[in-house]
């Protein structure tokens, strides 16, 4: 079984953190590197995300639009057998400079045909929150895959026919609702 995810929202308790709430509201500011791990202190897991992680024994990757270097810092990288994101340039002290691929929604589909390489979908499950998963769930459940949907108070849509399982973040983990979920399968 192979078990992808998106990351803000779906492992975390925000869809949108903080600090991309500031860079979208000031486009001018400068970023460096160093400035991932202050980004790392305000980030919070849905409870029971660590420990389904290190003890699940599918692989597991991240797609996700944040950058995907930020993404490798964390601590809980190390239970994933690839992370797919936005990547980006640095000058020689460290700022960013520009854009080298960005992730967007339909190359989050192009993520998953990489991870699968010649195996179909039908192994493959897709845990997501948002708008932007829409392309990627379309695509898993299309090709016979499945589909999870992160519920959130404020959600605007939910896809029925899509959607194989749709669960608050906490109970997903914290009461192992995706590990029953996955013998099932």
């Amino acid at each position: 079984m192979i078990l992808v995810f998106d990351f803000d929202g779906t492992l975390t308790t925000k869809a949108m953190p903080d600090y991309m709430m500031k860079l979208r509201a000031n486009r001018d500011t400068r970023v460096h590197k160093s400035d991932f791990s202050e980004w790392q202190k305000e980030i919070v897991f849905f409870p029971g995300v660590v420990d389904f992680l290190e003890n699940s024994p599918h692989k597991k990757y991240i797609i996700s639009g944040g950058v995907q270097e930020y993404l490798e810092q964390y601590d809980i990288a190390k239970h994933f057998d690839g992370i797919y994101g936005t990547r980006v340039s640095y000058d020689d002290k460290g700022m960013i400079t520009g854009l080298v691929k960005k992730m967007t929604d339909e190359s989050k589909v192009d993520a998953i045909r990489e991870i699968l390489g010649d195996d179909d979908c039908t192994k493959l499950v897709f845990i997501g929150d948002g708008l932007s998963d829409i392309p990627a769930m379309q695509f898993v459940h299309a090709n016979g895959g499945k589909v999870v949907m992160v519920k959130h108070d404020n959600d605007e849509f939910y896809s029925e026919g899509m959607v194989d399982l749709y669960c608050d973040g906490e109970e997903l983990f914290k009461n192992k609702v995706l590990t029953n979920f996955l013998t099932m399968l």
